[in-house]
């Protein structure tokens, strides 16, 4: 598994606490867990369909915090929180 930084997430406006990097990045991985099979690591998944899974896990968030799991999914907080983007938005699970 990578190694996270959680002190240093923010992207403009935007910024994570410590405790909340760490839960968001935690439920990241629960998702690409989730989706992987035996023996095999979790493929990617686009930024859309992440953000959706997301919703689908905390979907207590969005009532709560309008908007916050849109800016959450941006490609920069997601690299910062460990989980590298690629240029086709395409978000990778890091070991």
């Amino acid at each position: 598994m990578a190694k996270r930084n959680y002190f240093n997430v923010q992207h403009g406006d935007f910024q994570l606490t410590f405790a909340d990097a760490k839960q968001t990045a935690k439920n990241l991985e629960s998702i690409f867990v989730a989706r992987a099979r035996w023996f095999s690591l979790p493929k990617p998944i686009s930024i859309d369909l992440l953000e959706q899974e997301y919703r689908r896990l905390c979907p207590d968030m969005e009532v709560m915090f309008p908007g916050v799991v849109a800016k959450m999914m941006q490609p920069e907080i997601l690299r910062k929180l460990g989980f590298p983007v690629g240029a086709d938005g395409l978000v990778h699970w890091s070991e």
